[in-house]
Formats: structure tokens, sequence, C-alpha cells
């Protein structure tokens, strides 16, 4: 008789399960569909499990795109969500023949793949501070020219360019971006107490500006700039970061769009003490291999006094292009 209840008792059991529709699986509990969390963790595939939702991409902060959405375009450049600055992911607004937007860059050499948009391809920008020179510039532009290779030239104009007129139109015409670094390149007045001096840096700007337009006319207008020294120099105290800021907005203001570096050929840099060609080849691809993400923005000088740069040049475009780099300019 008692076996008898145990087995309408276990019948009773297995109808009501399979009313409801759960199975009992050994070692687990049976979780009911519609009140599980939907915990998921952005990046990661959720294992054994199909998303019913559209999956989630990422655009910029603030872009109001909505998720699983083609972003619209936008007019290239940034913009900034509190201290986090995130750009256009239109490729379209980003790149034009060889030139990168600024700020795209900028973004890429501090995020890599945890930008908005990152691209596939390996990029390396060649950028030159400190000229046009006499006797150096030439010669970077004879091996440029030589491996159909654009770069992009930040000026520290020191002056009247009129004796140096032939390079800055040979620079332009050849295809290369031409840039604002410097007029004074006078770091007390730039950076009084190592702190930026907006005023002091714009009026600078200005001054360097003319001094191009004078070679290459009103309608050349300048885009791209790079503070004297880099921007990350003159930022070692709270109000120094706050003045450093407030110089970028004012750049910003003005149309211009800074940009550091993350690797160097150490041609200029104490501490690269082989600057002989084979050092300076060998100390840029140190510190490319040392830079995060595969897009670079190498820093060379092309002053007089560094001669050994564009003996340096054809060893360094040659080892990009065998590790895959493609090579852009600055807009």
């Amino acid at each position: 008789m008692k076996s008898q209840k145990m087995k309408i008792l276990a019948f009773s059991l297995f109808f009501a399960l399979a009313a409801t529709g759960c199975t009992l699986t050994a070692g687990t509990v049976p979780v009911n569909p519609s009140n599980a969390p939907n915990i998921t963790k952005p990046g990661v595939t959720q294992p054994a499990t199909k998303p019913t939702t559209t999956p989630v991409t990422t655009t910029a902060a603030g872009s109001g795109q909505t998720p699983g959405t083609k972003p619209s375009t936008t007019t290239a450049g940034t913009t900034t969500a509190g201290s986090t600055t995130t750009n256009p992911i239109n490729p379209s607004d980003i790149k034009s023949g060889e030139a990168y937007d600024t700020a795209t860059v900028r973004d890429w050499t501090r995020n890599a793949s945890q930008a908005a948009y990152y691209p596939k391809q390996k990029l390396v920008f060649l950028t030159f501070d400190d000229g046009p020179s006499t006797k150096v510039t030439p010669l970077v532009l004879d091996v440029l020219k030589k491996n159909n290779v654009k770069a992009t030239f930040f000026y520290y104009t020191h002056g009247d360019l009129s004796s140096r007129a032939g390079i800055v139109r040979r620079t332009a015409d050849e295809g290369h971006a031409i840039a604002i670094h410097t007029a004074s390149h006078n770091y007390k007045k730039l950076y009084p107490g190592r702190k930026a001096n907006v005023e002091a840096i714009l009026s600078d700007v200005r001054t360097a500006t003319s001094n191009i337009q004078a070679v290459l006319g009103a309608s050349w207008k300048p885009s791209v700039y790079r503070f004297p020294g880099g921007s990350f120099s003159w930022t070692g105290s709270t109000s120094a970061r706050k003045a450093m800021t407030q110089a970028k907005q004012a750049l910003g203001n003005m149309g211009l769009q800074y940009l550091d570096w993350n690797a160097m050929t150490g041609d200029a840099d104490y501490n690269n003490r082989d600057k002989s060609p084979s050092g300076l080849v060998k100390y840029a691809v140190k510190t490319t291999k040392n830079a995060y993400g595969h897009v670079i923005v190498l820093l060379m000088h092309d002053a007089d006094h560094l001669p050994n740069t564009p003996k340096a040049l054809q060893g360094l475009i040659d080892y990009y292009r065998e590790q895959g780099y493609e090579f852009g300019i600055l807009k």
C-alpha cells in the first residue's frame, strides 16, 4: 500500500513539471527565463547563449547614436565629454587622401583599440620639428620624394622665412603637410613657472602663421599644432594641468588641433646616446615597439645641427614598410 502511494506521488510530480515546461538536470537549479537577469559584459561573448537584442556597438560618447545603427556623418573634429575626447567614427570624415584628422590620430595614439573607431591598417606619421632649415630639410625632402612618402613638418619659423622661402614652397608643392610649432621656441615665455601662458602661446602661433603666410599666401590656414617640448612636459602640477587644458581649448577655438608623439628617433633626445644614423633607426624601432597600438606618430627634427636625421630616414622608411605600415600626414 505504501509502495503504491509513492508511485502515485512520483507520477504526479512528473506531470506537474511537464506542464510548466521545466526540466531538471543533475547538479543544476531550474531558472525561469522571464525572471533571469540579463548580465553581460561588453566585449565578452556569453557562453552558450545567443543575444536576442541588437548587439551593442561602440560609439563616440555623447554622439547620440543608437546602438546598432549606422553613425551619421559628422564634421571631423572632437566631441568633449568631461575630460574625455572622442572623435567621429565615419572613416570618410577621418581620412581624405593621405591626410588624417589630427584629433582622431591623437585619440588613436592614446586609446588604440579602445577608441571609438580604430583602423585595422598599421599607420605611421613621420613628423619633423624645428625646420625649415637650409641644409637638412632639403635632404629630408629628397629621401621622401625618392620613396614617394609624405610627412608633416611642424615649423619653427624664428623670424623671416624669406631666406628659406624656396624650401617652404617645395615642401608644400610636394604634398607634405605644414603645421605650426612655434615662432620663438622660448620656454620661459611660453611656459613661465612651467605653466602654459595662454596669451603667449596664441601670440606665438599668430606670429608663426603670419611668417608662413608671407611665403604661401593668406589662403594658407594652419590646422595642426605641436606644443614646443610637447604638451605633457608642462603638466607637473594641478595648476599647470589646468593651464595646459585652457591652452588646448584656446587653440581649438582658433581651429588648431594639437598632437604630441608616441615614438621618436631620439635625434634630439638626451636619453638616446647613439645618434648615428643606425642608432636613430634602432631608437625609433624600440619606441615604436613600446608604443600603445599600431598607429605611430614618429618625432624627428630637421634642424641644421642634426645632420644624421636625413641619413637615417631611408632605414626608417624601409623598416615601417617591412612591418606593413602605411604612411599618412595630418590635417
